[in-house]
């Protein structure tokens, strides 16, 4: 019996249950008729340029990293031994603030 609580038995019986649910939602779904409205972009009323924005990977690594740094802090903080030890993770949180502090400062 054990083996129906197994991870990989539950991930297989859900995806069942997630690939039944989402056949029983097309039968139940009118068919699709492409018209212009349909396939075009929805912009609060207003019609959309086709142009392409610019994009830039600098504000995801910085927000990457900060993410990671606070992660790695929340982990220091719940794990933070007792005695002469304590002082060392204060030492080390501090200069995470100042990794925060110079990831979320931004150059122009």
């Amino acid at each position: 019996m054990d083996i129906l609580l197994s991870p990989p038995v539950t991930f297989a019986f859900f995806s069942l249950v997630g690939i039944a649910l989402y056949g029983f939602g097309r039968l139940l779904a009118p068919p699709f008729t492409p018209t212009t409205e349909k396939i075009t972009s929805y912009a609060g009323g207003e019609n959309i340029q086709n142009q392409r924005a610019p994009f830039s990977y600098q504000d995801f690594f910085r927000t990457a990293l900060f993410y990671t740094v606070m992660e790695v802090g929340a982990f220091v903080i719940a794990t933070i031994p007792t005695g002469q030890s304590a002082l060392w993770a204060i030492v080390y949180l501090v200069v995470i603030s100042v990794s925060v502090a110079t990831l979320t400062f931004k150059y122009d």
